[in-house]
């Protein structure tokens, strides 16, 4: 792929995929009390720091879509509840289907 540079391996430990309110996980949420080993600190607040994302697509199945204690949906919100064959709707992934129709329109690289 002529388009990347580089890929170096951070480190040889190997970690299991923790997703589910990702962004608690990594001390990104509003209002979070500042802790020694958070991702923001460690990361100098981003000074040096180029960060890759590894996107392998939406599984509705996974924990990152239950909203088991999520407040209700907000009015002012649009869209419809997406289901599908192995998985029902949920607040979080209304909206899905569009990405879906946008795509199918988009040249082939």
């Amino acid at each position: 792929m002529d388009e990347v540079v580089s890929v170096i391996q951070s480190h040889s430990t190997m970690y299991s995929l923790h997703t589910t309110r990702s962004w608690e996980f990594a001390g990104l949420e509003e209002n979070h009390a500042k802790k020694k080993g958070d991702l923001l600190l460690k990361a100098k607040y981003g000074k040096d720091v180029m960060i890759g994302l590894l996107d392998s697509g939406v599984w509705p199945e996974s924990k990152s879509f239950n909203d088991e204690g999520m407040g209700p949906v907000p009015k002012s919100w649009k869209g419809i509840c997406q289901s599908g064959d192995a998985f029902t709707s949920s607040n979080c992934n209304k909206g899905g289907h569009i990405y879906r129709e946008i795509l199918k329109d988009l040249p082939d690289a």
